[in-house]
């Protein structure tokens, strides 16, 4: 039975807060510096893989625990691990 589609992320797309912590975490380590808040939502909501809402809560979430960092520099609001 195919898996359903949940907040409009089809089959295969992550929905777990975990799993979306882990892939956040890699796009900072695979960008070799910080990214700014939309070139994450391009990579994660753009291609179907997170919803936006659980994109945003998994960000805000590893920032208050201090895994990720954000800074306001010359390119505005980034993160970085």
């Amino acid at each position: 039975m195919a898996e359903p589609v949940l907040a409009g992320i089809p089959a295969g797309g992550l929905k777990e807060g975990h799993e979306i912590k882990v892939l956040i975490c890699y796009l900072l380590v695979s960008a070799g510096g910080a990214l700014r808040w939309e070139e994450i939502c391009e990579v994660c909501c753009g291609e179907g893989l997170v919803d936006y809402f659980s994109l945003s809560t998994a960000t805000q979430e590893l920032e208050r625990y201090g895994n990720i960092l954000s800074l306001v520099g010359e390119r505005g609001l980034v993160y970085q691990i």
